[in-house]
């Protein structure tokens, strides 16, 4: 490549920072602007709400200096490194988390002895591995 060709692209590769630059400013500003309407209206040592700790991290993965969002949110390293670590194991826990699944069993009615003194459709029976827990009106 010449000399000429590695200018250009050196050239571009700086617009295409310098635009990365300016987006990641307005999010600082925007994250300090924030950080400052919530700090006017609550008293000091306030829990800082969740959204705004999620905006901090999300900046941070962003690319945003660690120095730079401690400055404009006024918040300490420590606190800014176990939001990450927060948000992060939160992440994991939501994607591995299982769904939960709904089960309908009907069984027949019960047939023998005894049984006519109680309708099948007031007793309710939950089955558990080898537990049986059974739920019917007293008195009859």
């Amino acid at each position: 490549m010449s000399k000429r060709g590695r200018r250009r692209a050196h050239a571009a590769g700086s617009r295409e920072a310098a635009g990365v630059a300016v987006a990641g400013s307005a999010r600082l500003a925007d994250l300090e602007r924030r950080f400052g309407r919530f700090r006017r209206g609550h008293a000091r040592f306030t829990r800082i709400p969740d959204d705004l700790r999620s905006l901090a991290v999300a900046a941070l993965r962003s690319g945003a200096a660690p120095a730079d969002i401690r400055r404009a949110c006024g918040v300490t390293t420590g606190q800014l490194t176990a939001w990450a670590r927060v948000a992060s194991n939160s992440s994991v826990a939501d994607s591995a988390a299982p769904s939960a699944r709904i089960l309908s069993v009907v069984d027949d009615a019960p047939e023998g002895e005894g049984c006519a003194e109680h309708d099948a459709s007031t007793t309710l029976e939950l089955r558990l591995g080898g537990w049986s827990v059974v739920v019917r009106p007293v008195g009859g």
